[in-house]
């Protein structure tokens, strides 16, 4: 699909500083390095990276035309049409609102607290079996990966899921007008995030803008098993699909067997569920998947098998074996629940080895995040785990709350290095090892230590 000057300069407004109408860009990038000919450059500001300081490699690139900030048209000389816009962030969501209204494909979108990639991959892998399918690309959930992710479908593209995520009021309802979805999945509700909604009321108030912005014309697809989510639905006039795990939902699961190499179970008392991944709470983003392809006519049947060879994104629950240890890198992002999901698929994975948990500090929760890490560390300290690492501030009331709880091996750590070395001297082949933390620890440095300092 190709856009033409006129088609971008009505979408995005701003001033064309040079070029004419009829210039024709093929597609709309913010990446430097992967520019090429035809393309359009939206020139984004930021901390680290300025999309206008990199103007002249594009330019020599070939791309056909750039959307920039007001005033900075000069920096663009080169390249033959030149948008000035007041803000370009804006503008790329402007350009990919419009593009989005010119596509008849219908557009799945995905919040809530934890889960919420898992169940865009698992949709997107199901429906890639039958369909011409755009999905979001790993986690690209925001203001900018949003457009991005609409902007790369195209005419003949049959569906595309779109993952949103926010941590601040408004921000999905700014997504959900962008991406104007026709199914709207929350696939739950929990303790993300509440330094900004401040309390899970809140997350639920923010959650449901999704749903707001779609309309009662569209499909609410909710987890049954939330009651924060029932309770929401009470007053939505539009019809609602639900997954759970009771028979109160209309995608159930039931019959969970777990075994060494995933987990098994049964959907609607009809369809065999075998997931190649540890975690129960997996099977509530099956369902969810399953309900949302259902929903746009794949045969549940289809869908649930299809799951069966699903390989899950990097960073999440992702399985490594480095010198006979076997480490689960779940390491993208972490709240309370997320935490808990994760050290349960690592009891059920680890079976009678050694288990290890190696955790970093949760951000974002607010004024309680103190007694939300204590009250992890109790829980942690009562289960059948050979130790516990932890790094960062917030870590250490989980360490000390799971040192009080029962847990017998127990260290703080002061830094990466030091937390590399200990579980170097710690772990033997054939033992377990979880890592867990939010995106700002970056714990899986820990396991690129542990590789480059591993003999075995």
């Amino acid at each position: 699909m190709s856009w033409t000057g006129a088609d971008i300069a009505a979408a995005a407004g701003g001033t064309v500083a040079r070029g004419d109408a009829s210039s024709v860009f093929e597609r709309v990038v913010i990446d430097s390095r992967t520019a090429q000919a035809g393309d359009l450059f939206v020139a984004l500001p930021g901390r680290r990276f300025d999309g206008h300081r990199f103007l002249g490699e594009v330019a020599a690139a070939g791309v056909a035309g750039a959307i920039v900030q007001a005033g900075r048209a000069v920096e663009a000389a080169g390249i033959p049409w030149v948008l000035e816009v007041p803000e370009t962030i804006q503008a790329l969501g402007a350009v990919a609102r419009h593009h989005r209204r010119a596509l008849a494909a219908p557009v799945i979108a995905i919040t809530g607290s934890s889960g919420k990639t898992t169940t865009k991959e698992m949709l997107a892998f199901i429906l890639r079996e039958s369909r011409a399918t755009v999905a979001t690309l790993g986690t690209q959930n925001n203001h900018i990966g949003v457009p991005l992710t609409l902007l790369r479908a195209r005419p003949s593209d049959e569906v595309v899921v779109v993952e949103a995520g926010a941590n601040h009021f408004g921000e999905l309802a700014a997504l959900g007008a962008m991406a104007a979805p026709t199914v709207s999945v929350i696939t739950n509700i929990g303790p993300a995030h509440l330094e900004f909604f401040g309390s899970l009321d809140g997350v639920t108030r923010a959650k449901w803008e999704l749903i707001e912005a779609m309309g009662p014309s569209g499909v609410a697809v909710l987890n049954h098993d939330d009651p924060y989510l029932r309770d929401a639905a009470r007053a939505w006039p539009g019809r609602i699909v639900w997954f759970g795990t009771d028979r109160g939902a209309d995608f159930w699961i039931e019959q969970v067997t777990e075994e060494p190499w995933g987990i098994r179970a049964v959907v609607n008392r009809r369809y065999p569920l075998r997931l190649p991944l540890p975690g129960r709470h997996h099977l509530l983003d099956a369902a969810a998947a399953i309900a949302c392809a259902q929903g746009i006519g794949v045969d549940a049947a289809e869908a649930t098998q299809a799951l069966a060879s699903f390989i899950p994104a990097r960073g999440r629950l992702e399985r490594q074996i480095v010198g006979g240890v076997r480490f689960i890198n779940d390491t993208y992002n972490a709240n309370p629940a997320s935490a808990r999901t994760a050290v349960e698929a690592l009891l059920q994975w680890a079976g009678p080895s050694r288990r290890f948990v190696v955790f970093g500090d949760m951000r974002e929760l607010g004024a309680d995040e103190a007694q939300y890490h204590a009250e992890l560390g109790l829980w942690l300290g009562q289960l059948p785990i050979d130790g516990l690492l932890t790094l960062g501030p917030l870590a250490r009331h989980l360490q000390t709350a799971a040192s009080e709880s029962g847990l017998r091996r127990g260290w703080h750590c002061d830094s990466l290095d030091d937390m590399s070395a200990r579980l170097t001297e710690l772990v033997q082949p054939g033992d377990v090892v979880l890592l867990k933390g939010s995106r700002a620890m970056r714990m899986e440095r820990v396991l690129q230590c542990f590789m480059s300092s591993s003999t075995r």
